[in-house]
């Protein structure tokens, strides 16, 4: 652990999730748990258990925010663009265009089936993927 985070929001997803299984960990074993729910000076965003904890909580109701406002449509055109645009989103658009090809029972024409091609080749170069 460190002070190189200056910012909670500078501190990754992925760090605030290992290191809250640590201190999850902790409760089985008092030594553990004295010597991990500790505050040091200077603060170590990434390590201060109050600290993880707070963040964590703090992301958990953002994004429970963020869901709900997807869930209801509540979004301006710009945060649906860069949802929409997103690596993930762009990837599942990919999934669904290739499982529509794979449906036997929807009888494609040959020209359905260039369509879907062309869409899923676009999808591709928008993540930056040639091999098509």
């Amino acid at each position: 652990m460190s002070t190189k985070y200056k910012q909670p929001s500078e501190v990754p997803t992925e760090i605030l999730v290992k290191r809250l299984s640590e201190l999850s960990d902790c409760f089985n074993d008092r030594d553990k748990f004295d010597r991990e729910y500790t505050r040091r000076i200077p603060a170590e965003l990434d390590r201060d258990a109050d600290l993880v904890m707070s963040n964590s909580s703090e992301r958990l109701i953002k994004q429970a925010e963020q869901i709900k406002n997807i869930l209801n449509g509540d979004m301006t055109p710009e945060q649906y663009h860069k949802l929409a645009s997103s690596p993930f989103a762009i990837e599942q658009q990919i999934k669904g265009v290739m499982r529509v090809m794979a449906c036997k029972e929807l009888d494609l024409s040959e020209s359905d089936i260039d369509t879907l091609i062309l869409m899923k080749q676009q999808l591709r170069k928008q993540l930056g993927d040639s091999d098509g």
